[in-house]
């Protein structure tokens, strides 16, 4: 079970702050390797990309457009691509993630996939599946996963994972506002290979960011190292999904809003209405699987009301503005 007293903790959300005995612990099994992180995060970017060769390789010059790519093949795409990404790393606002930061990654993605433990995010029966992106579309699109609500509506959202609750994290939110109401427009990713047998871009896909604090990293991170269905049962399992809903019931009464002050015979209310409707769509297949969830114990859900009370992450969503 969680004890407070195995955090390390100095400071609440604190990027300074020494990760906790269990986050160490994760850290190690999932992060470590020769040449440090940064070398190992460089091999796996590079290596992704290379793969796209083959993967988009039934897509001829005529499909490119696609991609709103000027390369005439497949393979000259990918190698512009992985000179980008070289690219973004050295440019402002590029910052390396920080331990933290890195860790609820690893667990998102990797969990799981070692012998014998659950994935985090993905539950026996949601019909869901994770997908992570290629350092590009992290980089370059700012999705760090896409999330399949369902293989009947391939209903998806787009997640940015982060342990910050500063203003890097009003950034993020508002951002998303910025580019769904001044721009009309949802996330992309360029890169994409879905075990449900989709591959190609995709587009217009709902973004939303799911940060965590301190404490709940260090208890999915103890809950780990117990095993067994600690994670089926953690608080997160509904958390995650209570974020997701949130911000995508936020996002479209903006959208709704901004309808109302745009002229109804506009170009621009059509791109609206059409935005809200994919939004709405998203919601209905997130409700569905919340619903799932009221089979979790009591506790589980007390838990996750008291989360968000306390979140600053949930303050940050609902103080936004058009």
């Amino acid at each position: 079970m969680y004890n407070p007293e195995d955090a390390l903790i100095i400071k609440r959300s604190s990027s300074q702050a020494p990760l906790s005995k269990a986050m160490q612990e994760v850290y190690d099994l999932f992060l470590s390797g020769e040449g440090g992180q940064e070398q190992v995060l460089l091999e796996r970017t590079q290596a992704d990309l290379e793969e796209y060769k083959k993967i988009y390789a039934h897509f001829k010059e005529k499909d490119l457009r696609a991609f709103r790519t000027s390369a005439k093949t497949i393979e000259e795409m990918v190698n512009r691509d992985k000179t980008k990404v070289e690219a973004l790393r050295d440019s402002e606002g590029q910052k390396d993630t920080t331990e933290r930061g890195k860790l609820f990654e690893s667990m998102m993605f990797d969990f799981g996939k070692k012998e014998d433990r659950q994935s985090l995010i993905v539950s026996p029966g949601d019909g869901t599946s994770l997908f992570r992106t290629t350092e590009f579309d992290d980089r370059q699109n700012q999705v760090d996963g896409v999330l399949e609500l369902s293989e009947i509506t391939k209903n998806k959202v787009a997640i940015d994972f982060t342990t910050s609750t500063s203003e890097k994290l009003n950034t993020k939110l508002y951002a998303i506002t910025d580019k769904l109401i001044g721009k009309n427009r949802l996330a992309e990713v360029k890169y994409y290979n879905s075990e449900n047998g989709e591959s190609g871009p995709i587009k217009d896909i709902p973004t939303v960011v799911i940060a965590v604090e301190d404490d709940m990293l260090d208890e999915l991170c103890q809950a780990y190292l117990e095993g067994g269905d600690s994670l089926a049962k953690h608080s997160f399992q509904v958390y995650l999904f209570k974020a997701i809903e949130s911000q995508l019931s936020f996002q479209s009464d903006l959208l709704e809003i901004a309808i109302e002050k745009t002229d109804i015979n506009s170009k621009e209310v059509f791109m609206k209405k059409r935005l809200k409707k994919i939004i709405d769509n998203t919601l209905i297949d997130v409700e569905k699987i919340l619903d799932n969830k009221k089979t979790l114990p009591d506790e589980v859900w007390k838990r996750v009301e008291d989360e968000i009370k306390k979140s600053k992450f949930f303050d940050k969503i609902f103080d936004q503005k058009i």
